[in-house]
């Protein structure tokens, strides 16, 4: 028959089937189910109560009585006081009705029902079914596949050594599964709920609860309410559903999901999964490989959480919203997601990886990678050697120490190398390119671009565009390459500078330097050091200095002023204009060529060389 709803008749809920036949009477038989299975719309198994319109076989009195079934099968009715029930053996049936009783069913396959008052029941051997009732009742299911409910009021129940089903019921119950794989559900109220032994399905349901796997594989549902889980030992799946959770995994290989509201995930030990859901969630892989979700809401991750030796790799996603991120003391990977997120490695050679979203990235100690994202991000490598890449947006770059390479993609990107050898490549955009301590290697690439190689001995490339590149101290090598640079500084130390293509600035230092002009028409100077300084191709000015210098002209119409000290001067090809200074300097105008040069010697024992039509000035 076909089962249409439930009738409740205070404490003889009936079922009405579909002629409408009142059926609370074939109910209670030894053959069929007692336990309502969770029907469509009911949170919890309903209660059934005792039948009333069984012919007993034994029935008490008002009074407190102790009853002995048989070892055949019993309906045993107590009556109102603090009874004692034994069913024996058999398959038994005893209600305790009122007041505060003590059931034991013995051996047989059971069904025992407190009734009214703080009862006792204890299911014994075989497969039982046990209902408490609507007060506070202590149930024990012993030996058996029991079935056990609590009922209304504040419960405690034990499933025994089987394969159990428990409900709670309405209250604030305690539930024990013991050994077997039980099936544990909450219900209403806030429970505790314990799966003891066995592969375990534990339901918390309404109510802030709070519920132990125990032993071996368990799956533990929270339901609604701001739960305590806790999987302990065995691969365990625990699913926070709403409300704020704390979800401990334990040992094993665990599966944790937050759910909705702003969940605690502690993965413990083993490779775990854990996934916050969402709301503002913190989760913690531990020790083990663990893979970490932060899903919707602003979350912290955490790897490594206690920074052990036995730290795992771990992975993991800040998703979207706001996060943090932590690796741990190994080699893990980090991707931000969507919002601004700081994402941090820590120890190891890890993998950071951004999003969307201004975010925060350090690499800690270990070799590590860096991506930016889509905005504008800053990455710090701090400790080894890392890579840094950066991405769409107006990034900041800094290396830390050990040997890096940083670089900077589309956007206009500030870099800097800062301790160890490091290379730095601008990308697309006007870039701000600084190598630090250490011989560094800088590439401005395309944009006009401002270098500074700092201290060691640097090679900087300007690349396309309009560059201001500066050597600073160590000996360098400085390249303008394409576009007119507006300087070329090589600093101190003994430096070479090469203009390339474009109307490039060059100067020396207080050293000596090697400068040359390259193509376009250059403007070169260095005015401390002995220098040696190039037009070649264009109509150049080439600037001396107080010390033995030696210029150039090459092709083009040049002016070389050589300043005070004992010089050495060759125009080249074109019509170039020649001034020594103070000194013995020595002037060549002389290209094979007719061209209208001019020569001044300045002060001092000067040698000057050149063809016809050139006007001489020389002492």
């Amino acid at each position: 028959m076909m089962i249409d709803n439930i009738i409740e008749d205070g404490l003889c809920p009936s079922l009405m089937y579909g002629r409408g036949l009142r059926a609370g009477v074939l109910l209670i038989t030894l053959l069929s189910p007692l336990l309502l299975p969770l029907l469509p719309g009911l949170a919890y198994a309903q209660e059934l109560s005792c039948p009333q319109n069984l012919i007993p076989t034994k029935q008490g009195t008002d009074g407190d009585d102790v009853i002995h079934g048989t070892n055949g099968d019993d309906i045993i009715f107590a009556g109102n006081g603090n009874d004692v029930v034994y069913g024996n053996g058999g398959n038994d049936i005893i209600c305790g009705n009122g007041g505060d009783d003590r059931i034991y069913g013995g051996d047989g396959d059971d069904q025992l029902y407190g009734g009214y008052g703080n009862d006792t029941l204890h299911g014994g051997l075989g497969d039982d079914f046990i209902q408490g009732g609507p007060n506070n009742d202590l149930l024990y299911g012993n030996d058996g596949k029991d079935r056990l409910l609590g009922g209304d009021g504040n419960d405690a129940i034990h499933g025994g050594n089987d394969d159990d089903i428990i409900h709670g019921g309405i209250g604030n119950d305690m539930l024990h599964g013991n050994n077997g794989n039980d099936e544990i559900y909450g219900d209403e109220g806030n429970d505790r709920v314990n799966g003891n032994d066995g592969n375990d399905l534990l339901y918390g349901n309404d109510g802030n609860d709070r519920i132990d796997g125990g032993l071996h594989d368990d799956t533990i549902y929270a339901g609604s309410g701001n739960d305590f889980l806790n999987g302990n030992d065995g691969n365990d799946r625990i699913y926070g559903e709403d409300g704020d959770d704390r979800v401990h995994g334990s040992t094993g290989n665990d599966y944790l999901d937050g759910g909705n509201g702003n969940d605690y995930l502690y993965a413990n030990e083993g490779d775990d999964e854990l996934y916050g859901g969402d709301g503002n969630d913190q989760l913690y892989g531990v020790t083990g490989n663990d893979t970490l979700h932060g899903g919707l809401g602003n979350d912290w991750l955490s790897g490594g959480f206690g920074g052990g030796e036995d730290d795992g790799k771990d992975t993991l996603y800040g998703d979207d919203g706001r996060d943090w991120l932590e690796g741990g003391n190994n080699d893990d990977t980090l991707y931000g997601g969507n919002g601004n997120d700081h994402l941090f490695g820590n120890d190891g050679n890890d993998k950071l990886i951004d999003d969307d979203g201004a975010d925060f990235l350090v690499g800690g100690n270990g070799d590590d990678y860096m991506e930016a994202g889509m905005d504008d991000d800053m990455l710090f490598g701090n400790d080894g050697n890392d890579t840094l890449i950066g991405g769409m947006g107006m990034d900041m770059i800094f290396a830390g120490k050990g040997d890096d390479i940083l670089q900077g993609n589309d956007g206009d990107d500030w870099l800097a190398g800062e301790d160890g050898n490091d290379k730095i490549y601008g990308g697309n955009g006007v870039d701000h390119l600084m190598g630090g301590l250490g011989n560094d290697m800088l590439y401005g690439n395309a944009g006009n671009d401002h270098i500074e190689g700092q201290d060691g001995d640097d090679l900087a490339d300007g690349g396309e565009g309009d560059d201001w590149i500066f050597g600073n101290n160590g000996n360098d090598q400085l390249y303008g390459n394409d576009g007119d640079d507006v300087k070329i500084d090589g600093g101190s130390g003994m430096d070479k500078v090469y203009g390339g293509q474009g109307n490039d600035w060059l100067t020396g230092g207080r050293d000596d330097d090697e400068l040359h002009g390259d193509d376009g028409d250059d403007r070169v100077e260095d005015y401390f050091g002995n220098d040696t300084l190039y037009g070649d191709a264009g109509n150049d000015i080439l600037v001396g200095g107080i010390d033995n210098d030696m210029l150039y002209g090459g092709d083009g119409d040049d002016t070389l002023d050589a300043g005070n000290g004992n010089d050495h001067l060759e125009g080249g090809q074109g019509n170039d204009y020649m001034s020594a200074g103070d000194g013995d300097d020595t002037l060549d105008s002389r290209d094979g060529i007719v061209d209208n040069d001019f020569i001044d010697g300045g002060n001092g024992n000067d040698t000057c060389i050149s063809d016809p039509d050139t006007a001489v000035l020389c002492e």
